[in-house]
């Protein structure tokens, strides 16, 4: 059988769970020093990144709703500058709003 992660596959449980926990300790950093959202959604809950220890403490973070998304699409959910933003894409979904696009960091949104 093919590995399509061979440094990750053959990984003891142990070894499997410090490195989901690692990973998620790192993700809920660059989060939460990089989106304002995200910032604030955690500060409304007491959550602070030091408070991520373990992979287990994942039920600690909030939900992100589709609401969330609805309210602060596209330029509060960037991680990133709008400047270093190569594409923005969305789904009109259900709802039949516009789709947004921006290419090669392009900041007219006007349409948004």
């Amino acid at each position: 059988m093919k590995q399509f992660y061979s440094d990750v596959e053959g990984l003891s449980r142990e070894e499997l769970r410090n490195l989901q926990s690692e990973r998620l300790r790192a993700l809920v950093r660059y989060v939460y020093e990089r989106m304002p959202f995200y910032r604030q959604k955690f500060d409304s809950l007491g959550i602070k990144p030091e408070d991520i220890k373990d992979i287990s403490d994942i039920t600690k973070l909030p939900f992100t709703t589709k609401q969330d998304i609805v309210d602060n699409y596209p330029l509060k959910l960037l991680a990133v500058p709008m400047k270093e933003v190569v594409r923005l894409q969305s789904s009109s979904g259900t709802t039949g709003k516009n789709i947004y696009i921006s290419n090669e960091g392009s900041t007219s949104l006007d349409k948004v």
